[in-house]
């Protein structure tokens, strides 16, 4: 059906790169919505102490899920793309299996990992400086959320690059979250007591079912013939890049969700609240960035590794087309709709407008500078941008430690755009001079020279 539709939008002059980005945003826009709708139940029926903990304890599993697939949902994007180029089936069979066996035992362990962590901690953290669960059941619950995500994030990347964003994106942002927002309301509303336990186990149970789905779609693409051979595993290669990618997953997992907990540690649980809120409403512009990341991520692949590099930089330019629209539109929404989003949370996150205007400033920029860092987790340079993007990890953290005490949310929302701007514009410039790909909006009007034929990155 998608194709075809892709098909009728050329032949009316729409280009498809730009009808299947708008595809891959709308559906990355509906589960946002979703997962705002979510939390701004739990914001209006619980305190801003009780919020503070629960927006803290997400962003733990949250961080660890990413950190816990080791990489292998970029791993497959460029396995996948290699092999095939080369037309090395059984191989390509084999980077399926291999990155999706080490996800889910990463997982497990992951998971077994926090439970532990969790029952262990709490007799010693009498201050409450990292507020984690408590009750058997809750902690079981948001163990079994961390294990989920971690295979979703596998299965997700596999799906779009096997069987294309159809299949990846409506599961990977939807599935899940409709599960999550049917139990948590009824039980919100039922039983507020329970209400925690139930918003991890239901979210838990929704990834289960969106990486089943996935599973058997991508499975049913790839043909029975290969899925029967014997694959080649690349094990000593695919090791050696997995090395690179983990540091690299630890360091973008830092960088989305450690400043909710780096707030809560160095304020209070009530201060984190209130950033969390401004964070969830400004994350619609690096969300852009994420969708156009997934829709474009498996083609610019497969085109750059099969040499196409003037037609992956036009993939990018058009699709950044998108994003300039976008961004202008949603920064007007947040300029003059900023306080009643805000006031959907409960009247007091309505004095966080100066601060979701400062945070939404440095976020919207990000999105222009483009998909840079999966440019450069996709053409070899995953050891560079892990160091880079730790190095930021480090600057942001000390920075908050610094404003956020004294300055509140405000300060917090300072310290992030003064690290996280330069390094979204370096990333972008990286990319066009030792790349020759422009990911970012200067791609569309200044496009760089025909790349040199691909040299060996220096890691």
């Amino acid at each position: 059906m998608l194709a075809r539709i892709l098909a009728a939008a050329e032949r009316v002059g729409v280009h498809p790169a730009m009808l299947g980005a708008l595809f891959s945003l709308s559906i990355k826009v509906l589960g946002s919505v979703m997962t705002l709708f979510v939390f701004a139940v739990a914001a209006r029926g619980m305190s801003m102490d009780d919020f503070g903990y629960l927006a803290v304890t997400f962003n733990v599993v949250a961080f660890l899920a990413v950190v816990g697939v080791l990489g292998q949902d970029t791993m497959i994007l460029r396995n996948w793309a290699e092999t095939r180029g080369q037309n090395d089936d059984r191989a390509s069979w084999g980077a399926y299996l291999f990155g999706g066996r080490i996800a889910i035992v990463s997982g497990l362990l992951f998971a077994l990992a926090f439970a532990a962590f969790c029952v262990l901690h709490a007799p010693y953290d009498e201050a409450h400086l990292l507020p984690l669960p408590t009750e058997p059941g809750t902690i079981a619950a948001a163990a079994a959320f961390l294990f989920a995500q971690v295979v979703l994030h596998y299965t997700s990347h596999a799906s779009r690059v096997i069987c294309g964003i159809a299949v990846a994106e409506p599961n990977r942002e939807i599935t899940w979250r409709l599960i999550l927002v049917v139990v948590f309301v009824t039980v919100a509303a039922l039983d507020p007591a329970d209400a925690v336990m139930a918003f991890f186990a239901a979210a838990a149970f929704g990834a289960l079912i969106a990486a089943a789905i996935q599973t058997w779609a991508t499975l049913r693409t790839i043909p029975a013939a290969i899925r029967s051979a014997p694959p080649v595993v690349r094990a000593r290669e695919w090791t050696r890049r997995t090395v690179g990618m983990v540091s690299s997953a630890g360091a973008e997992a830092a960088s989305q969700y450690a400043e909710v907990v780096i707030v809560g540690a160095v304020t209070s649980p009530a201060v984190s609240a209130g950033y969390f809120v401004v964070a969830r409403l400004a994350n619609v512009f690096p969300m852009i960035g994420t969708g156009l990341h997934g829709y474009s991520s498996s083609r610019f692949s497969n085109l750059y590794y099969a040499g196409r590099r003037a037609e992956a930089q036009q993939l990018l330019a058009r699709v950044m087309l998108v994003a300039i629209g976008l961004v202008g539109l949603l920064a007007l929404v947040v300029v003059f709709a900023g306080k009643p989003l805000l006031g959907l949370f409960g009247p007091t996150y309505v004095e966080e407008y100066p601060t979701l205007l400062v945070l939404s400033l440095g976020t919207a920029f990000a999105a222009l500078m483009g998909p840079g860092p999966g440019v450069m987790l996709m053409t070899g340079h995953e050891l560079l941008y892990s160091r880079v993007l730790i190095f930021s990890v480090l600057g942001r953290a000390a920075a908050l430690a610094v404003l956020a005490p004294a300055y509140g949310t405000l300060g917090a929302a300072v310290a992030v755009v003064a690290v996280s701007a330069p390094l979204s514009l370096g990333i972008a410039i990286f990319c066009r001079l030792r790349v020759g790909i422009d990911a970012s909006v200067f791609g569309v009007f200044l496009p760089p020279r025909p790349a040199l034929p691909a040299a060996e990155p220096a890691g």
